[in-house]
């Protein structure tokens, strides 16, 4: 038969059955997926969504991770009459108390002074065990104790018959020598060189102003070879005794101090060294505030001999790496405790000081 391709009849009748056969085709198609198994079934596609990170909780954020093996270092700082209030005016306080661990009730030893404290700190001794139970009164007419020329070896006995002996053969600064690494120390009260050698040798020590100070803790985490760093600042005990703790010139300390950690940080933070830096800051005692005297018809500057809060317990904070941030101490621990604590983070065994009586404050690392 002869088309007309004039007509469209024809072109009507091929798309009609054009579609019948896609038509019938899906069908059959419908079926088999019907047949097949479930498992086997193709599943709709899922639109992806991306939640919105929530604000990090600091009880469930990231840890950081745990100490490095191998080398450290320490820079332990003490803060001369630091009382735990005055934290709250120093903005470095609070930075590293975000990114460290911490506690505002260290216990110092009854009797609350610079030297017992310190005997303490230095040792890991309590003061019946390391012999330094009392302040050492000046009788130099031309020095005072509180002074960059005045000298103590606190731990050195010398018999009538001239033979030498000590109540700790052992200091944080001694077995860090002793393990061959360097120790270097700034203080900034003469009566505390004797305090980190026990035969009172002061090569690596000595006594300095703030910006001598800072410089030589600048150089010491430059150096790889330096493992301890001991440094002390002397303001908030200077204003507390002049002033009274609490003055306007004592709270004025407090910027100070802060400003100082701040620019140790700095150093620490920008340091070259491939050894990794640890910071430990505390105190050797507070004070009785100003107002407290005077309500109790006191003299207005009362000291810091008193066998209470006020005097006792001070800030004691570590920052660095394998120490949990943000991080409030639980357990109540000592000055004695500070020697073992740096002890294990320089890697050295608690034995390296035989008269220890303080025990690893274990609570702040990531990993105990």
């Amino acid at each position: 038969m002869k088309l007309d391709h004039s007509s469209p009849i024809p072109y009507v009748i091929a798309f009609a059955a054009l579609v019948a056969c896609v038509t019938f085709g899906k069908m059959e198609t419908r079926q088999e997926a019907a047949k097949a198994p479930v498992a086997t079934r193709p599943q709709p596609r899922k639109e992806s969504k991306v939640p919105v990170r929530a604000e990090a909780d600091p009880q469930t954020a990231p840890q950081p991770a745990p100490q490095a093996v191998g080398p450290q270092r320490v820079v332990l700082i003490t803060v001369d009459g630091w009382h735990s209030r005055l934290t709250e005016s120093m903005p470095a306080w609070k930075e590293m108390a975000a990114e460290g661990a911490w506690t505002l009730r260290a216990l110092v030893p009854k009797g609350a002074t610079t030297v017992i404290s310190h005997a303490e700190l230095y040792t890991g001794a309590e003061p019946k065990v390391n012999g330094v139970t009392h302040e050492l009164e000046n009788t130099n007419p031309h020095t005072h104790v509180h002074g960059w020329k005045f000298r103590w070896k606190p731990f050195m006995k010398v018999a009538d018959d001239g033979t030498v002996t000590y109540t700790v053969n052992e200091t944080l600064f001694s077995a860090t020598e002793a393990a061959g690494h360097k120790a270097v120390a700034v203080v900034q009260k003469g009566k505390l060189v004797g305090m980190l050698r026990p035969d009172g040798s002061e090569a690596g020590i000595k006594v300095a102003g703030d910006a001598a100070l800072i410089k030589t803790a600048c150089a010491a985490v430059n150096d790889d070879g330096t493992r301890l760093v001991v440094l002390h600042l002397s303001s908030p005990d200077g204003a507390g005794h002049n002033h009274g703790w609490f003055s306007p010139q004592y709270l004025r300390t407090g910027e100070t101090v802060s400003d100082q950690l701040r620019a140790i940080r700095k150093c620490i933070a920008e340091s070259g060294s491939v050894v990794p830096t640890t910071l430990i800051v505390t105190s050797d005692h507070g004070g009785t505030p100003v107002d407290v005297c005077q309500a109790k018809h006191h003299k207005d500057r009362c000291g810091h001999g008193a066998n209470d809060d006020d005097n006792r317990r001070v800030p004691w904070i570590a920052v660095g790496p394998g120490i949990k941030p943000g991080h409030q101490i639980a357990a109540d621990i000592r000055l004695a405790d500070t020697a073992p604590t740096i002890l294990r983070i320089l890697g050295l065994p608690s034995s390296s000081i035989s008269t220890l009586t303080g025990v690893s404050v274990d609570e702040i690392f990531v990993r105990p």
